[in-house]
């Protein structure tokens, strides 16, 4: 089939467009423009070709690939869209594009418009999946391909590939899992779409949670309610993407680069509160300690 990919970058770009590329003809990859304008654009393309801003794996293979590129910014869809429909793609497939595409584009191709979002639908729709799905603890995750509408990561299920999430995995490593089995599950979507056999199931909308972006520097642990396991489980997993705002007893901040691990037993201290340590930072949670790895100065 003829595939139009529009991605950002990232692994969970990179693994998907590469088992596609291996079996289909991808026609178009399909990136957001520099949102900064085009002279800082041009800053950043110098800056990549003298070594010091790498450039990002998925747009180096593209190129090396031989892909056809092409931009998308708000304002040029017409644009666009005439150039998606000289290359009369079969079926469009988006995975970590940071737009919601309208539907004059999700309908260019024959067999519509399908995105892969890493969570389990309709758990945890937005742009940030991984957060919530360590804030709400679930101990299962996976990834999701389904039909892109209007409404973001709303459209009817059509492969999913679910998953143990285990305890203090860090988010690099979800991700990187989430790239693999996004790839297998795209491609059993693609399969079924070019054997005429699309299987569509509607989402409940009552099961659905939202995923919004996090304010940075925002409180989110719950040291109230939370098990010294869960805050370790939920700092460990998403360090060095989120940090936890803490603060010694005489109002230093604690800047942490790490997670090492807990200790169950009671403590004197209240939940929440942070001791020094010699490598770190002792963290006082319900039920035991989460050590923490100072950041090197």
């Amino acid at each position: 089939m003829k595939v139009v990919f529009f991605a950002n970058g990232g692994a969970l770009a990179l693994e998907p467009l590469r088992a596609v590329a291996a079996r289909h003809d991808v026609v178009a990859v399909v990136r957001p423009a520099d949102r900064r304008g085009r002279f800082r654009g041009w800053m950043g393309a110098a800056a990549r070709a003298a070594g010091l801003r790498p450039t990002d794996p998925l747009v180096k293979w593209v190129r090396q690939s031989g892909l056809r590129e092409l931009q998308y910014h708000v304002g040029g869809e017409a644009q666009l869209g005439g150039a998606l429909r000289k290359c009369a793609p079969d079926i469009a497939c988006i995975s970590t594009f940071p737009s919601i595409l309208p539907a004059g584009l999700l309908d260019i191709a024959r067999l519509g418009t399908v995105n892969l979002h890493p969570s389990l639908l309709p758990r945890h729709r937005g742009p940030s999946p991984y957060f919530w799905i360590y804030y709400h603890d679930d101990q299962r995750t996976g990834v999701t391909v389904h039909r892109a509408t209007a409404r973001a990561d709303a459209g009817p299920v059509l492969g999913q590939e679910s998953f143990a999430l285990a305890r203090g995995m860090g988010i690099v490593a979800l991700h990187e899992e989430n790239a693999r089995a996004g790839a297998r599950v795209l491609m059993e979507v693609l399969d079924s779409a070019e054997a005429g056999r699309f299987t569509e199931a509607p989402q409940d909308d009552a099961l659905a949670t939202p995923a919004p972006r996090v304010a940075p520097g925002a409180a989110m642990v719950n040291f109230r309610d939370w098990e010294v396991e869960r805050v370790w489980h939920f700092l460990a997993g998403l360090v060095p993407m989120f940090r936890e705002p803490l603060r010694e007893t005489g109002g230093r901040g604690v800047r942490y680069a790490a997670v090492q691990g807990f200790e169950r037993g009671e403590t004197e201290a209240a939940p929440g509160s942070v001791t020094r340590t010699a490598h770190g930072w002792s963290l006082h949670c319900r039920g035991g300690l989460v050590n923490l790895v100072a950041e090197r100065s």
